[in-house]
């Protein structure tokens, strides 16, 4: 192993710690892919709640099929093998949702985990949150649905980690375009975004520490509960690009607010 893959061996296993597929099932039995679709959770310690954060267009997906069907769940994986948990009466749990951030926040505490796991909560040391600079690098990690395969009674998850460049700050947004330093990372990835929504992004300083900067929202398909985002349409500035939330917009108690304010 030379020493650049065994640095992307240490950050897969460290951000494998602090995030995992959320996903919405019929069945804790079944994985089907009819019955099934996912996104990426991301466990986080502010210093006043343990949270677990997703995309909210997750959540509303999720809330859409038990309208569907009453027997419809939330589940999560939280490294313990191919077996899921069910996330119980997430309503209750739920702090804050905000549809144009595309963020909610649940908490979920350590003691409160009903199974064995071998995740911990990223600490979040510093508020507000900074903002990443044009041109800085940052690594995500999350969990395509295109990678995601049938077991007996359960299934299993395939991850990427990725790095991108910041392109733009704009608005609520880190934008990732299809520039020189992203066309890599956005070829190879093409159609394999969905399922990485709620996917933490890190900055890694020089000392090697990583830093909370975003959640990404919306790959290069431009959908997020099948309708294209015109934004991302060919042919627009935004094609191929990838979108994140800023990370800024979350508040240490868990709710949510817009950049800057």
């Amino acid at each position: 192993m030379t020493e650049d893959e065994a640095k992307v061996e240490w950050m897969t296993q460290e951000l494998l710690r602090y995030c995992g597929p959320i996903f919405i099932g019929a069945s804790l039995d079944s994985c089907s892919r009819k019955s099934l679709s996912n996104g990426t959770y991301a466990l986080l310690d502010t210093g006043k709640k343990h949270l677990l954060v997703t995309c909210a267009h997750v959540w509303y997906n999720y809330l859409r099929a038990r309208d569907k069907d009453p027997n419809a769940f939330l589940g999560v994986f939280l490294g313990n093998g191919s077996r899921p948990i069910s996330f119980k009466n997430p309503e209750e749990r739920m702090i804050a949702d905000d549809k144009v951030l595309d963020l909610v926040t649940f908490e979920f505490e350590p003691d409160l985990v009903p199974a064995p796991h071998a995740k911990a909560w990223f600490q979040v040391s510093q508020w507000p949150i900074p903002v990443p600079e044009r041109g800085e690098s940052m690594v995500t990690l999350g969990f395509s649905g295109s990678w995601r395969q049938e077991v007996p009674n359960g299934c299993n998850f395939g991850y990427h980690i990725l790095p991108l460049t910041v392109s733009e700050i704009g608005g609520q947004e880190i934008l990732v375009l299809r520039t020189e330093d992203n066309a890599e990372v956005l070829d190879d990835m093409k159609e394999d975004w969905g399922g990485m929504s709620g996917s933490p992004a890190y900055r890694i300083d020089a000392s090697g520490k990583f830093h909370l900067a975003g959640f990404v929202k919306l790959g290069p398909e431009g959908t997020k509960d099948g309708s294209r985002d015109p934004e991302t349409a060919p042919g627009s500035f935004m094609a191929g690009s990838v979108r994140l939330t800023r990370a800024e917009c979350l508040k240490p108690d868990g709710s949510l607010k817009p950049p800057g304010s």
